[in-house]
């Protein structure tokens, strides 16, 4: 029960985030629409420079759900008993520079929490283990994104192609307890891999400065070394947010 609170208490913070990031993004792109409301050479904005992708970078945040099926799947067993969250959350912000034609850099920088996990090993009486800890993986992302119609202004709605590869950055803390003799040590590690992801989505373009995206990417993030829970981190995320457009 105590993690179910723990994991809405985090939802809700994640939440209340990006609706901050988001009233910001508008409330910028509105007084830069209101200080210039002609456009481009005093032509109106609708006739020189309709709101649309086109040789515009992008900056925001997104936010959602992550899926990891296999997580902790090797623990559970005779002798071993596994307790976590299969679904963690990650938060994540993203600068999409234009490069040329419909092709954008992907630069992002996300944070993974799985929250509090807890581990029991028995496989008899002297032996018997307890682990506690928690774990967060930050993804550095480098790669492209392709916005195959950008060149359409006439599409409000665009679809969005994006893949690359990723720096994982991986910190671990947890709690050893052994039952014989009550021994007791914490440890703090932290490990980097190589790994890459791949995802594709929407985005709704609300003004000059403005879209809201939304979308599915997978994040390949396995770990050879014995982490926590297991070394295969990876899983798909569900991801919501806010982008400023700039040119």
């Amino acid at each position: 029960m105590r993690a179910v609170s723990d994991a809405l208490a985090r939802s809700a913070v994640l939440l209340l985030k990006t609706i901050i990031v988001l009233s910001l993004l508008l409330a910028v792109g509105t007084a830069r629409a209101q200080s210039d409301p002609v456009g481009n050479h005093g032509l109106p904005r609708a006739v020189s420079d309709p709101p649309s992708l086109w040789h515009r970078s992008a900056a925001g945040v997104l936010l959602g759900p992550w899926f990891a099926g296999d997580f902790g799947k090797d623990l559970t067993g005779a002798g071993s008993n596994f307790k976590g969250n299969e679904t963690g959350f990650h938060f994540e912000f993203f600068f999409n520079p234009h490069l040329t034609g419909v092709t954008y850099a992907d630069l992002s920088l996300g944070a993974i929490s799985r929250g509090q996990m807890r581990i029991s090993q028995y496989p008899d009486t002297d032996s018997a283990l307890s682990y506690y800890g928690d774990v967060t993986l930050y993804p550095i992302g480098l790669g492209v994104m392709i916005a195959p119609f950008a060149k359409n202004t006439g599409m409000r709605l665009q679809p969005m192609i994006r893949a690359g590869g990723s720096v994982l950055i991986l910190t671990q803390r947890g709690e050893t307890t052994r039952l014989s003799d009550y021994a007791y040590a914490v440890d703090t590690d932290t490990h980097v891999e190589i790994g890459y992801y791949a995802g594709a989505g929407l985005s709704w373009i609300l003004g000059h400065q403005v879209m809201l995206l939304g979308g599915v990417k997978y994040q390949h993030a396995e770990f050879n070394t014995d982490l926590l829970a297991g070394g295969n981190y990876s899983g798909i995320q569900v991801l919501f947010g806010a982008a400023y457009l700039y040119r």
